[in-house]
C-alpha cells in the first residue's frame, strides 16, 4: 500500500526471490492481471499530479487482517459528482473529503456512515471479488431517504475492482491496522 499525501492506496506489493522470478499476484490487492494494470494506470496518473515527497510504502494489509463484519447489505459508488471545477491545467478538482483528502475517484477508497470508522481499512467483498479500501469520507446519508439503506459508498476504482455497474450487495470487514 501506498500513501498519497493523506490517501492510502492498495497496490500490489511484492519480494521477489531472486531477480530471475515473477512475483506472485495476490489476488486480494488486485483481481486479475488486466485489473492491475488499469489501477496502475489510475495510480500513475494519481501519483503524477502529487509531489513524490508525499509518497510513502507501508505494509500491505492482508485479507486475514480483516475479520470484523461491521455491515452487510448495499453498497453504491461515486466519482465525478465530486467534481467541483477543472484547474488551468483542464484536470478535474474535487471536494476534500471528511478526513481532509483531495477526492480521487480512481483510488480505492470509500466513506463509511459511522465516523469512528474513519481512518481505518475495510475489506468489502462483492459477488466474487473482494477489495482492500480505506475510509476516508463518511457517507451514505442516513437522513437522506434515497441513501439510508445503503451501508458503504466505494470510490470508482474500488467500484471497477468489484465490477460494480451500479449498485451490488456486500459484506465489509473492519480491518486489524
Amino acid at each position: 500500500m501506498g500513501m498519497i499525501g493523506h490517501v492510502h492506496v492498495t497496490l500490489p506489493i511484492h519480494k521477489r526471490a531472486n531477480k530471475n522470478t515473477w512475483p506472485e499476484w495476490n489476488p486480494y490487492l488486485m483481481t486479475s492481471p488486466l485489473k492491475t494494470l488499469a489501477s496502475a494506470f489510475a495510480l500513475s496518473a494519481s501519483i503524477a499530479t502529487q509531489s513524490m515527497a508525499d509518497v510513502k510504502v507501508v505494509e500491505p494489509i492482508q485479507p486475514e487482517d480483516c475479520n470484523q463484519l461491521v455491515a452487510k447489505g448495499e453498497a453504491s459508488w461515486y466519482g465525478e459528482e465530486m467534481a467541483i471545477g477543472r484547474d488551468k491545467n483542464g484536470r478535474r478538482l474535487y471536494y476534500p473529503t471528511a478526513n481532509g483528502d483531495k477526492f480521487n475517484p480512481n483510488l480505492l477508497t470509500a466513506a463509511f456512515p459511522d465516523q469512528n470508522y474513519l481512518g481505518r481499512y475495510f475489506l468489502v467483498k462483492g459477488l466474487g471479488e473482494e477489495v482492500i479500501v480505506y475510509v476516508n469520507d463518511i457517507g451514505p446519508s442516513r437522513e437522506n431517504p434515497n441513501t439510508k439503506h445503503r451501508v458503504i459508498d466505494l470510490a470508482r476504482g474500488a467500484k471497477e475492482v468489484l465490477g460494480m455497474d451500479g449498485k451490488a450487495q456486500v459484506k465489509v470487514y473492519a480491518c486489524n491496522s
